[in-house]
């Protein structure tokens, strides 16, 4: 929960505090890579899609049955190349958790610009 975890006043264990940076250096360079170096992947080339967005998964996983609800944030810039995993890794874990147990929320700053008196 970040920075909005910190503002409520809320303290929690780091098992529960999981950042896109961890995951994303779990699944690129750990289950990844070291998995590319045993042979898991029989010669062929490691694919964003399964390969990354299934770490990324079951990095999500670690400890879901320890808690009562998970808000996953993923932070940056729809559109930005960088997000593109995280956003096809919780798609995908959406869609395999039963339904109504899970629910998608796009946030956005509009910042109001009182020179033109508009939002941007």
């Amino acid at each position: 929960m970040g920075r909005s975890g910190r503002v409520a006043g809320q303290r929690r264990r780091q098992a529960v505090e999981r950042g896109g940076g961890r995951s994303f250096r779990r699944a690129r360079l750990g289950s990844v890579s070291g998995g590319r170096r045993r042979g898991d992947y029989l010669g062929k080339t490691i694919q964003v899609i399964p390969h990354v967005t299934n770490e990324i998964k079951d990095f999500l996983r670690i400890g879901q049955d320890e808690v009562d609800f998970m808000l996953c944030e993923i932070g940056g810039t729809v559109g930005d190349i960088e997000g593109l995993p995280f956003f096809e890794a919780i798609r995908q874990f959406i869609h395999e958790r039963p339904r109504g147990q899970s629910i998608l929320m796009h946030l956005t700053l509009l910042p109001y610009l009182a020179a033109s008196g508009e939002l941007k």
